[in-house]
């Protein structure tokens, strides 16, 4: 069957119409060649009307891509897969440039579908156990001053030895600390327990001092008091040293 466009008003094949089911024989009035000269000579007046009549149809615009992601879920996983690899860059740069709103967007979806991303990430991990450990292992790597503050934390569990005065954020400060002194004095560096914790002492931030390993090491569990490192008095004694000048 053929049709004469509206546009070019030649006679054509039905196949070469956009599908319409409000019109006659189920295609628009215009061919798609004619559509699409039509749409990219005013790209700029369809932007702005398309972008006006979202905004004013928030609810109706979701509804209708849920449904459509529901009815062709296979085609827009395939569609959505390529245009990322396509757009890799673009989407970089907009998340970059858009950072706050794209870390907002993510943590309310992530806290909309906790479940399923809980079902996911445990599938996966069970899936890829050698990535699992190699990740876990290089993390440990890179941040050992978290992993020697657990331990730590745990130890003190262990024993019963946190007392309710500890605060968490000045002891997290001490392994924090030993870490950039680690890194910028270019030497080993340990988190003590002055009194140790199988002595009776306490994982608290006034029990800590920053130490040399091989001292930490020649110490091992005793109460020593040769083996004197930094503690958080020295460091706020410091301080207000630097804010009187």
């Amino acid at each position: 069957m053929y049709k004469i466009c509206t546009t070019c008003k030649k006679h054509k094949a039905l196949w070469t119409f956009t599908h319409s089911k409000a019109k006659e024989f189920g295609v628009a009035a215009q061919c798609k060649m004619c559509r699409a000269i039509y749409n990219f000579k005013n790209r700029n007046k369809i932007n702005t009307y398309g972008k006006k009549y979202r905004c004013e149809n928030k609810d109706k615009e979701s509804l209708r891509r849920k449904l459509r992601y529901k009815n062709n879920k296979e085609k827009e996983l395939i569609y959505s897969h390529k245009y990322y690899k396509e757009n890799i860059n673009n989407i970089r740069k907009y998340r970059l440039l858009n950072r706050e709103r794209h870390m907002a967007y993510c943590k309310k979806h992530y806290q909309e579908n906790k479940e399923r991303y809980t079902l996911l990430s445990n599938q996966w991990q069970k899936d890829h156990p050698k990535e699992v450990r190699e990740y876990k292992r290089m993390w440990k790597k890179k941040n050992k001053h978290i992993v020697n503050k657990n331990t730590a934390k745990r130890r003190a569990i262990k024993y019963n030895q946190t007392p309710s005065d500890a605060n968490e954020n000045k002891i997290n400060f001490m392994y924090s600390l030993r870490e950039i002194m680690c890194k910028n004095l270019k030497n080993n560096y340990h988190v003590d327990h002055i009194i140790p914790l199988n002595r009776g002492g306490l994982h608290h931030q006034n029990n800590l001092q920053i130490i040399l390993a091989s001292e930490n090491l020649m110490k091992q569990s005793s109460v020593n008091s040769n083996y004197r490192g930094t503690t958080l008095n020295d460091i706020n004694l410091c301080i207000e040293i630097i804010q009187s000048i």
